[in-house]
């Protein structure tokens, strides 16, 4: 989402959807960037409404035994 935020600065979020087709965030990283009175809030509001994805992504991650 770090990358959203310096697009938004830039005001170029929409190369966003040229370079990934589809965007996606989870709704926890919608919450946070989208904070009141935060840097850029509103722009990303306007710009990840109807992105929010509902589904949590897992990753499964093996401890490893060593090389």
């Amino acid at each position: 989402m770090q990358t959203a935020l310096h697009s938004s600065i830039c005001d170029c979020l929409q190369l966003l959807d040229t370079l990934f087709g589809e965007v996606k965030v989870a709704q926890d990283v919608y919450d946070e960037v989208c904070i009141a009175n935060k840097a850029e809030s509103q722009t990303l509001k306007a710009y990840l409404t109807g992105k929010v994805s509902s589904a949590s992504a897992s990753i499964n991650i093996e401890k490893s035994t060593g090389l």
